[in-house]
């Protein structure tokens, strides 16, 4: 059995997902795991993830996980990890472990609507066995049948909720994940079609049992379904000005370079859908308020800060002043220029420009 040091570690690990991080204890040269540790992608663009190896020691690791599903089974020993602020514990039927009288789970179907933090911690000499396979919302999507009631269950749950449901396993899928994991260990370009036809059985099997213990528990699903998405519907509203708002604060004096169509993909929406939800709650399209930032940002740029004309129309997105006059006027109420010229003159920008400035971002 060969080491996986903490280099290696964390290079695999970014390919799940970003800003991957190991407790500031652990060295690059430190030995992490004894055994197999996989991270990899498949030709349709699945992502597979094994570890069957024994813990070296009691450290933590988090990383930033992108919108997608993934499921997961632990055959062997037990998992503690934290998904945003919630914390779970998982356990193999091997290591059976009772909660409240019942058995711990030992599976998962995590639905991620944004970009999440997740972080697990390892213990020294504790021995797991699992598989995880993520596939992103795309993918799903293309498989989907949209004519079928099952199809449109799982396209409903994929769109609308977020978080993680665990549950006992079948003896199905951990057959699966135990060809999965057996097959990887030697293999050609023979085995590798030959895997990757075996995690797509994996991900049926796991959609299957994902219906019959969470989609199918209650029996007026289709109208509970319907009444859930108009009472949601704000809630998604507020989740996409959230979100952009978010990708705003981070991008800070860079805020030109969000996009819509990056901002619906990583929300795992449409931009369509997106913008006709955006604007069914807001009454302005996603690119109107992200440009109402824009313009936000340079007006407080040309109030506090030395700044040319050109470089608060750089900072608003556009490339010609011309066109950023006009529109910094129209939100506004005051040309940029005036306004530059005002504040160089000691006047502050107050009175009717500020009420008409705070009632464009409103």
């Amino acid at each position: 059995m060969s080491f996986i040091y903490g280099t290696e570690f964390s290079r695999k690990l970014a390919i799940a997902g970003t800003k991957p991080s190991l407790d500031s204890e652990i060295q690059a040269e430190d030995p992490f795991l004894k055994g197999r540790f996989i991270v990899e992608r498949t030709l349709s663009g699945i992502q597979l993830h094994i570890m069957d190896a024994q813990e070296l020691k009691n450290t933590k690791w988090s990383l930033l996980v992108p919108p997608g599903l993934t499921f997961g089974v632990i055959l062997v020993g037990n998992i503690n990890f934290t998904v945003g602020q919630e914390t779970y514990n998982l356990s193999s039927s091997l290591t059976p472990e009772k909660t409240d009288g019942q058995d711990a789970n030992n599976c998962f179907a995590m639905n991620l609507l944004r970009h999440t933090p997740i972080s697990r911690s390892l213990i020294k000499d504790e021995s797991v066995c699992k598989i995880y396979i993520s596939v992103s919302h795309k993918w799903l999507d293309q498989h989907l049948n949209m004519e079928e009631p099952v199809d449109r269950k799982i396209f409903h749950f994929i769109r609308q909720q977020h978080g993680l449901i665990q549950w006992q396993s079948s003896s199905v899928i951990k057959q699966l994940a135990n060809d999965i994991i057996h097959k990887t260990q030697k293999r050609n370009v023979f085995d590798s079609l030959h895997i990757e036809s075996e995690i797509i059985k994996f991900c049926a099997a796991f959609l299957r049992e994902l219906k019959e213990v969470h989609l199918d528990r209650d029996l007026n699903a289709n109208l509970n379904e319907a009444i859930h998405t108009i009472s949601n519907a704000k809630t998604n509203a507020e989740r996409i000005k959230q979100f952009i708002d978010d990708r705003i604060f981070q991008s800070a004096t860079n805020i030109a370079t969000i996009r819509v169509e990056t901002i619906a993909s990583e929300l795992g929406l449409s931009t369509r859908s997106m913008q006709r939800i955006f604007k069914q709650h807001y009454s302005q399209t996603v690119f109107d308020y992200i440009r109402q930032h824009r313009l936000a940002i340079a007006r407080d740029a040309l109030v506090n800060g030395d700044v040319s004309i050109g470089e608060a129309a750089y900072l608003a997105g556009y490339k010609h002043s011309s066109n950023f006059a006009n529109a910094f006027k129209e939100a506004f109420g005051v040309a940029p220029g005036n306004l530059r010229s005002s504040v160089k003159n000691g006047h502050s920008f107050s009175g009717m420009e500020l009420a008409v400035a705070e009632k464009a971002e409103s």
